[in-house]
């Protein structure tokens, strides 16, 4: 094929390099396949987990202060992470301490959302007058919905 015309040449290169082209392009595809799971939740969920000094706490498992002199504080690093699906005010409590012992938590009563966690010093304080003994209470841990 001659042509005369350079630019009518180079159009009908170009045409022919497009069509070359499309051609070529619609005989390559890639394709990416994923396993999909979600989890179907009816209700909203209260859960959380605890560590204790750095390793995990199991539900109702006893807990071991330190030694602690009459007129002094026992503290340990206590964490909490919020497991469930919606955000949940924390509490630590003890009903069974002597009236001049008590138990605080510096996270006691704050919100953590879903997937947030806490962690603070969990501080038994011994009054002066505490005789000298075994002091055996229990901590109750609640999770309240917000």
């Amino acid at each position: 094929m001659k042509f005369t015309n350079k630019l009518l040449a180079l159009t009908a290169i170009a045409v022919f390099a497009c069509t070359i082209g499309s051609v070529y392009a619609i005989g390559l595809y890639m394709t990416s396949t994923h396993a999909a799971s979600t989890t179907i939740l009816t209700a909203d969920t209260v859960s959380f987990t605890e560590t204790l000094n750095g390793s995990p706490l199991a539900q109702n498992a006893p807990v071991t202060f330190p030694n602690v002199k009459a007129g002094e504080t026992a503290s340990m690093s206590y964490a909490v992470t919020n497991s469930g699906n919606v955000a949940t005010v924390f509490t630590v409590t003890s009903n069974d301490l002597p009236t001049d012992y008590s138990l605080t938590w510096e996270h006691d009563g704050e919100t953590i959302n879903s997937g947030g966690n806490a962690l603070g010093s969990l501080t038994l304080s011994v009054p002066s007058s505490a005789t000298e003994g075994t002091l055996t209470f229990h901590i109750t841990v609640t999770a309240t919905q917000v």
